[in-house]
């Protein structure tokens, strides 16, 4: 394998690989994608569980790598930083399967349909509240892993925004830092802010209605109107 040294210190942890594969190259004493630059392919084949298709997979990420995909912005430009956002939120949905991919998105809701409670969502799809719990919580881990360094480095600058600003993350303010509405977005500006408030918490997103765990309190929707109408005003 051959890395590039401008790719080498991209953390295993923040890059989008398989558990399988992230498991062959941890037993490797791996931790950074520059640990595999020199490692022969024949001995890394001899691993346990590592077969062709885990090599191909190593293969496409270093080029990926290597093509700058997962390399940080270095200034806070942010229409570029919503557009990573929300083009990362998609990418990593559509990676879902399909009912998993329904759940995540019925729990979260958008502008014209409110989230959904889990014990609603677990009536639908004949499943208990627990296992719909789940399944939210593991796709918010998927959505980071898959958007990788870019993904990470667009919420830490879309957060320093908002504390230089003093200013909550409503979905009106998303869809005017985001400028014309991209015709690629696959959901509405509410949709990406309540995925914001679970996903990243340093974050000051203010969905009507949170879907974090623990968040379905029916006085939350009245506490954060007030308090959005009442920081509106001049001054």
């Amino acid at each position: 394998f051959v890395v590039p040294i401008s790719a080498r210190d991209f953390l295993l942890s923040e890059l989008p690989l398989s558990v399988r594969l992230e498991k062959v190259l941890r037993r490797q004493g791996c931790n950074k994608l520059g640990d595999i630059d020199g490692v022969e392919i024949n001995n890394l084949l001899h691993s346990a569980n590592c077969g062709k298709k885990s090599i191909k997979e190593l293969q496409e990420l270093i080029r990926r790598a290597s093509a700058g995909e997962f390399t940080p912005m270095d200034a806070a430009d942010l229409p570029a930083v919503l557009k990573q956002i929300s083009a990362s939120i998609d990418l990593g949905l559509a990676k879902f399967p399909l009912r998993d991919r329904k759940i995540f998105e019925e729990r979260i809701g958008g502008e014209k349909v409110g989230p959904r409670t889990l014990e609603d969502i677990a009536q639908e799809f004949g499943m208990t509240r627990e296992r719909v719990r789940q399944i939210v919580k593991k796709s918010f881990k998927t959505i980071r892993r898959s958007g990788g360094l870019k993904l990470i480095n667009a919420l830490k600058l879309l957060a320093r925004e908002c504390e230089q600003r003093v200013s909550p993350l409503t979905s009106d303010l998303f869809a005017k830092w985001l400028g014309a509405a991209p015709a690629a977005n696959a959901h509405d500006a509410l949709f990406y802010v309540r995925v914001l408030d679970t996903l990243e918490q340093s974050i000051p997103a203010w969905p009507p209605g949170s879907t974090r765990e623990g968040g379905d309190d029916a006085l939350s929707p009245t506490i954060m109107t007030a308090l959005e109408s009442w920081m509106r005003q001049p001054g």
